[in-house]
Parts: C-alpha cells; structure tokens; sequence
C-alpha cells in the first residue's frame, strides 16, 4: 500500500497521501487520474465515506487499469491546495459530492491565481481571494482597492485578508457596483 498513498509531485517531491481522511479523499476523488485512483482502491469494491453530515457511497466498478505515475503540476499544486480549498469552501453549502467537486475545482483555480498571477504566499491572503473571487467573479479584483490590496499583500503578507475582512456589507456591495 505504500506504493500508493506516498506519490510523487511534478517537482519530484514525495507527498503522502491521507486517504483515509474524509476531508483528504474527498478531494482525491477529483485531483487524482482515475487510474491513480484504480490503483488506491485496487482491492476495493465499495468505499462508504463520510460527507456533509451522511454517508457518501463511492462504487468502484468497471474501473480503468490501475496505475500509478507522478503527478502532472496541476494536479500537484492542487493537492498542496486541499487545507486552503477546504478554508474556501467553508461557506458551503453543498447540493452533494457534484457540487462540491465543482466548487473545489473552482477554489483551487483562484488560489492558483492568487498564488500565480498575484504572487500572494499568505494562505489567509490566497483563501480571501479565493472566496472573493467565488463570490463576485474575477473582475472584482481590477478594482483600484483591491488591486492596492493584493499588491500591498506581497510585501506584507496577510494584508489582503485583514483589509478585506474589515470592509463592510456597504464597501463591498458598492465596490462590485463600480467593478
């Protein structure tokens, strides 16, 4: 089993993988290749996971070849992401596993771009902006504010979060209106 729950990233780390965590193999579900996930759950049929308050039954039939092969970069970078996608999704709720795969692709892709194009390292900075960006769509952030805010982040990391959580239902909803 080793074999498959330590994997290697993109940059050739090696990371080991939770999967007997329910927040962790939630998340797997989506991240890793459906091979990867043959090879997880080779000598499974059924797996019963914990989820939104019930149980959650996941069916392993007529499952691809399993194999196992380091991680792409995407792939790699999300499974770093799982703690901060998890802070995002907080929020909730969730219809069911759909919709929070969908919404978990969704937070990882604006903590990429909080982490890439914003060059924010300051994981209640990249969450923020993530829930933000969920929330108001990605233009919010061409706004003259929060544009000073994600640049003020870089320098001093934590910034973006504390000034936006200190703005107010009225700032925000009048921020959004001039976006």
């Amino acid at each position: 089993m080793a074999g498959r729950i330590i994997t290697t990233l993109q940059d050739e780390s090696r990371v080991l993988l939770r999967f007997a965590d329910p927040q962790v193999f939630m998340h797997l579900l989506w991240i890793l290749p459906l091979k990867a996930l043959a090879s997880i759950c080779e000598a499974t049929t059924r797996w019963s996971v914990p989820f939104l308050g019930g149980w959650y039954e996941i069916q392993f039939n007529q499952r691809p070849e399993a194999e196992w092969q380091p991680l792409d970069e995407p792939r790699s970078v999300a499974l770093f992401n799982v703690p901060l996608i998890n802070r995002v999704l907080t929020a909730g709720p969730f219809d069911g596993p759909d919709a929070y795969w969908r919404d978990a692709t969704e937070a990882n892709e604006w903590l990429r771009v909080a982490q890439d194009r914003f060059a924010l390292t300051n994981g209640d900075d990249c969450v923020s902006f993530a829930q933000h960006a969920m929330k108001f769509g990605g233009k919010f952030a061409t706004h003259g504010t929060i544009a000073s805010y994600l640049t003020e982040a870089r320098s001093q990391p934590g910034a973006y979060a504390s000034r936006t959580n200190a703005m107010s239902t009225r700032e925000w909803n009048s921020l959004v209106a001039n976006t």
